[in-house]
């Protein structure tokens, strides 16, 4: 019985677990809080964010140890994002782009960017916009003619979602502060589609392959060309796609982290 209770305690020894040791990572030069006290949701995208398919215009994981002043595209189009005063996070085992009124992340204009039919991704807002008609960019080509974008308003009484892929919609909803979210929207056979976390929230007829070509875009704010913006997030930024071709309601629903899926 001696030997027994000695191997057992061995095996025990072997198995012990230290609480808070498992998958902790950290970021020295990032000063904003830690996955656990900012991504409270279940909701993780897939893996891997940027696949290399070909009609993936655009794409941005994050998922770089640092960011340094420019952020090579991930997607089939040669572009290159000029980034200024942005922050690191970790997220779903990989990174996310924090930013502030003085960050930036901008696109420059670039013929490839053309003939977007569909986009999504990753953001968390931290905080709303104050007064009604205020707004937060989360990305924006400006006033092309046949632009994209995605923007969160206050109103009077409440705040709406503006989808934009050729065409505007508007979608009323409150966006819970500090919790990430998943942005999705889908131009097909001229009807824009609009999802949140994976769900429909509305659909609009006119819509169109978009473009933002003349002015590039800006993320984490409102593109007010030629690299100037206003309306900025706080908050953060994490996989970004934009593509060429529709996706249907079940790959947006998997890429915003549902298990029960059409």
């Amino acid at each position: 019985m001696q030997s027994f209770a000695f191997v057992l305690a061995l095996a025990l020894a072997g198995c012990s677990f230290v609480p808070g040791q498992l998958g902790s990572t950290s970021d020295a030069a990032d000063s904003a809080p830690d996955d656990a006290a900012v991504d409270a949701t279940p909701n993780i995208p897939p893996e891997p964010v940027c696949d290399g398919s070909a009609s993936l215009l655009v794409c941005f994981s994050f998922d770089a140890p640092t960011f340094g002043a420019t952020l090579q595209n991930e997607g089939t189009a040669n572009i290159a994002a000029q980034l200024t005063t942005v922050g690191r996070s970790t997220r779903a085992g990989g990174g996310a782009m924090e930013t502030t009124p003085a960050s930036k992340f901008y696109i420059p204009g670039d013929a490839a960017l053309a003939g977007v039919r569909a986009m999504e991704m990753w953001a968390r807002i931290d905080v709303a916009p104050a007064t009604d008609g205020a707004r937060i960019g989360l990305i924006d080509a400006d006033a092309t003619p046949s632009a994209m974008s995605f923007f969160y308003y206050a109103t009077a009484n409440a705040f709406r979602i503006r989808y934009e892929v050729g065409v505007q919609l508007f979608v009323d909803h409150t966006v819970t502060l500090g919790s990430w979210v998943h942005f999705a929207q889908v131009c097909d056979n001229g009807n824009l589609t609009a999802y949140l976390d994976g769900s429909v929230l509305g659909v609009s007829t006119g819509c169109n392959a978009a473009t933002a070509a003349p002015y590039g875009l800006i993320v984490a704010a409102n593109n007010n060309q030629n690299g100037n913006k206003d309306a900025e997030l706080t908050g953060a930024i994490d996989s970004l796609r934009v593509w060429t071709t529709t996706r249907t309601a079940a790959q947006i629903c998997e890429a915003a982290g549902r298990t029960s899926c059409p």
